[in-house]
């Protein structure tokens, strides 16, 4: 948290660091800081996979499922080797019932990175 509050300081708009920032907040169950960063991390860099993935995930908390799908679904069209996009994904589908895509997202998860059981 330090280094990105370092980087912040001098590049207050610096998508990674603020992606970072809010998924530490996110860890750290401060859910409106962490949603704000990543909101913003997003927004100015919608091709940084991982602020669409950690965008997902501080949707899931907010219980914005539909919204949360398409920010795994975009992080996934950015970086589709990165396992823990389908897993995380695959929560989405099971939420809603949807056991066959929550099985092959998991599948695939596995698939690239065996032996993966969360982040």
């Amino acid at each position: 948290l330090a280094d990105c509050e370092s980087i912040l300081r001098d590049h207050p708009n610096h998508p990674q660091a603020l992606a970072y920032r809010g998924a530490s907040y996110l860890c750290m169950d401060e859910h409106d800081q962490g949603f704000d960063d990543i909101l913003l991390a997003a927004k100015l860099d919608p091709k940084l996979a991982f602020a669409q993935f950690f965008l997902g995930r501080a949707l899931v908390e907010e219980d914005l499922l539909e919204e949360a799908l398409e920010a795994y679904n975009r992080a996934i069209e950015l970086d589709p080797l990165n396992p823990w996009h389908y897993s995380w994904r695959a929560n989405v589908w099971s939420a809603w019932g949807e056991t066959e895509k929550s099985d092959a997202d998991t599948d695939h998860s596995l698939h690239l990175k065996p032996n993966a059981n969360g982040f």
